[in-house]
């Protein structure tokens, strides 16, 4: 299983990496096309075509990065730690599970992939309303069950605030989601 996860992200971070490299090449290729526009006309209708180009290779790879890390969290592993959390976690008490080396496990692979899933957000390399729509419950449930956890191990003597501070991060991002979801709805009634 930690193999597997292993392979995931390795994966993962390689075509966040590559992702990078294609967009910092496209940028500095933007940069020297937008220097030829001052030049005359003709180079106009080439700009244009290279401007087209660049958006889209840009949507590609945000559909690709959106793909990668959809598989990524619709994983076995991962859905099936997601379903120990919701089904067991979130109705019992931390200070039992928390003594349950199979349960603590399971929250630290969900926590885990939800603080990646929030880097990833952040740099915006993935269409973010994918998520906050499709797993924002799942989140919303993982963190307040998974909360005394990342509280524990955010503390000074653990290894500090942070740790996991993405997770929390996107908690509150898919909290304010919602509320403007449901604003918008109350509003078109």
């Amino acid at each position: 299983m930690n193999q597997t996860l292993f392979l995931q992200w390795s994966g993962l971070i390689v075509q966040f990496v590559a992702t990078v490299a294609l967009i910092w090449t496209l940028i500095v290729y933007r940069g020297i096309l937008l220097e030829m526009q001052n030049q005359r006309g003709a180079l106009d209708r080439q700009v244009s075509a290279v401007q087209e180009q660049v958006e889209l290779a840009r949507s590609a790879s945000l559909a690709q990065n959106t793909l990668s890390l959809i598989n990524y969290l619709q994983s076995s592993e991962l859905q099936e730690a997601r379903r120990i959390i919701i089904q067991k976690l979130a109705k019992a008490d931390y200070s039992v599970w928390k003594k349950i080396e199979d349960r603590v496990r399971s929250a630290s692979e969900v926590i885990s992939s939800y603080d990646v899933t929030a880097i990833v957000i952040r740099l915006g390399i993935v269409h973010r309303e994918v998520f906050l729509d499709n797993w924002g419950p799942s989140i919303e449930v993982c963190y307040e069950a998974c909360k005394p956890l990342i509280e524990e191990l955010q503390k000074p003597q653990n290894r500090g605030s942070g740790y996991w501070n993405d997770f929390v991060w996107l908690y509150e991002e898919v909290k304010k989601y919602r509320r403007v979801q449901i604003d918008a709805t109350q509003k078109a009634s």
